[in-house]
């Protein structure tokens, strides 16, 4: 089992345009799925599934991460891109037990996927521990990296304190997580996370 660090490393100003393609490079390289359909997944249903899935990114996750990051100190944004970028493993989960089942074999259900792909991509598990404590307020089970809703707000960013190319120019407020006593800013995790969801949904062939 890969080792998984505790986040995923910032992106720093002076390799900021190599960033795209260290973090490719970086990441575990994982086989391309075959063709979808091939003796599983070609009834309508399963069409409506895969559908679901791209346009569910398109529609839904994308834009709300387009509004954030035009307000990267609003709580309700943050929120919004924070559910609906989480819910994107679900989808690509039950996509994968109609059109791909090899994929998820072995996994009993969404979450033994969610807790398959923290070994992948750290910052997924910090952005499912960020939605649940949204949602819960409290986490009193396991060993979570944000246990209260109340750790979840706006923090002030200096200049070049943070990730760079994230925030306004020259600092400012940003909804944060603080995780082992340092602020991390969400705009940043969340769109790493949905990058590399989406790079899984390209692997996987979902239309």
């Amino acid at each position: 089992m890969p080792r998984m660090t505790k986040l995923d490393p910032w992106p720093q100003p002076a390799a900021f345009f190599f960033w795209q393609a260290r973090r490719s490079c970086g990441r575990e390289v994982r086989k391309p799925c075959p063709a979808p359909g091939r003796g599983v997944g070609k009834g309508p249903e399963n069409k409506r599934v895969s559908r679901m899935t791209r346009e569910y990114l398109t529609v839904v996750v994308k834009p709300n991460l387009e509004a954030m990051s035009t307000g990267v100190a609003d709580p309700r944004l943050t929120y919004n891109a924070v559910a609906t970028a989480d819910a994107l493993a679900a989808h690509i989960f039950y996509w994968c037990r109609a059109n791909a089942p090899a994929e998820v074999s072995g996994l009993k259900d969404i979450s033994a996927y969610r807790q398959e792909q923290k070994k992948h991509k750290a910052n997924a598990a910090l952005m499912y521990d960020v939605a649940k404590a949204l949602k819960h307020v409290e986490l009193d089970r396991g060993a979570p990296r944000i246990r209260l809703a109340t750790d979840i707000l706006p923090q002030q960013f200096g200049y070049e304190e943070g990730a760079y190319g994230v925030g306004p120019f020259g600092g400012g407020e940003q909804m944060s997580a603080i995780v082992d006593g340092r602020k991390v800013q969400l705009a940043w995790t969340i769109r790493s996370v949905v990058e590399f969801y989406e790079g899984e949904m390209d692997r996987l062939r979902i239309p």
